[in-house]
């Protein structure tokens, strides 16, 4: 299936709308053209008149969002501010974490990196980051970063530092190919890159389906530093199997101190090799929420046909089995973004 040039700008359009976001002109253009060809902006504009003039989208200092949505465009100043404070606020973390020698790349993703920053159930906005680090040394830079954060929590109260992604080189690709991991990859703010960010998208060459980008060839054997040592890999291990015995014990549920092992469980948030939200994290909650929206705001556009070539069914996972039931959660705190 290929959508139209209307379609794709009504679904950047809307699905921003679940996350009350507008688009931004110069970015929906770089989505949509990435060679930018005169032709092609021509059509586009004669698009985007064609939808204004029906009253479905309205465009105003530079951006874009559904006509029923108009404030959404006077409250994003405020939040183009706040990404930058909130960055800056993190900058010194970074600037030291990014020197330890297993680090190959550091950036701000979530709602931070989209410029929409939301609070979380404890009323602040946490910075996300998304962290690629050498192999076999991913549990290595996590008990780093847990003595850290709890050394801050004890001395402020609360950390906003929050690590969303972690992967080591040997696993770059994404489990989950919908438009809402598209977009988190799209969005994603480089703050430290030693050589790896465009082999990571390169091994994610399916976000062309939903974005038209230029994959740069990545450079060989940049990616890893050195082979690990029995060592380094045991240490490693250690580290892994220690989290989720403590983890077990903190969740008062021993089934959990033992979910530890080698091979990738995508329903699980802690593996040897990746630490991201299980099950799609919010994926399911969104399409629900696109898919209301789609109806009010552009009901002669909404398909389930584009809904499922947007969110396809077999990048979803089961919210009801037991052994999913601790991330619950993940669907319940996405009623913050509604």
């Amino acid at each position: 299936m290929e959508l139209t040039l209307k379609e794709q700008i009504i679904c950047h359009i809307n699905y921003r709308s679940v996350f009350n976001a507008p688009v931004q002109r110069d970015a929906l253009i770089s989505w949509l053209f990435h060679d930018k060809n005169p032709d092609e902006i021509a059509l586009f504009n004669t698009q985007v008149n064609e939808l204004i003039a029906e009253k479905l989208i309205v465009e105003s200092d530079g951006y874009f969002t559904a006509y029923s949505k108009q404030q959404v465009i006077a409250n994003q100043p405020k939040k183009k501010a706040l990404t930058l404070a909130l960055i800056q606020k993190g900058h010194g973390f970074i600037r030291y974490f990014s020197k330890l020698p297993f680090i190959r790349f550091v950036g701000v993703s979530g709602s931070v990196a989209a410029e929409n920053p939301t609070t979380n159930s404890a009323a602040h906005v946490d910075l996300d980051l998304f962290v690629i680090c050498s192999k076999k040394s991913l549990w290595v830079i996590f008990f780093f970063e847990r003595i850290y954060t709890n050394i801050v929590r004890f001395v402020q109260g609360e950390n906003f530092l929050c690590f969303n992604y972690v992967t080591d080189v040997s696993f770059l690709e994404v489990y989950n190919q919908n438009f809402f991991t598209a977009t988190e990859i799209i969005n994603i703010k480089t703050l430290v890159d030693k050589g790896i960010y465009d082999e990571f998208l390169l091994k994610n060459s399916w976000i062309q389906k939903y974005y038209s980008i230029k994959l740069k060839k990545a450079e060989p054997n940049r990616s890893v530093i050195k082979k690990s040592n029995f060592l380094m890999n045991w240490i490693n291990y250690s580290f892994y199997m220690i989290f989720c015995i403590l983890r077990g014990l903190k969740q008062l549920n021993l089934k959990y101190a033992f979910e530890f092992t080698s091979e990738f469980d995508p329903t699980q948030k802690c593996n040897l090799n990746r630490i991201s939200s299980p099950n799609g994290g919010y994926q399911e909650k969104v399409k629900e929420r696109f898919a209301v929206l789609m109806k009010q705001n552009f009901k002669d556009f909404y398909s389930l046909q584009t809904l499922d070539y947007l969110f396809p069914k077999k990048s979803s996972f089961d919210f009801s089995t037991e052994k999913n039931s601790h991330d619950l959660e993940m669907a319940e705190n996405f009623e913050k973004y509604a």
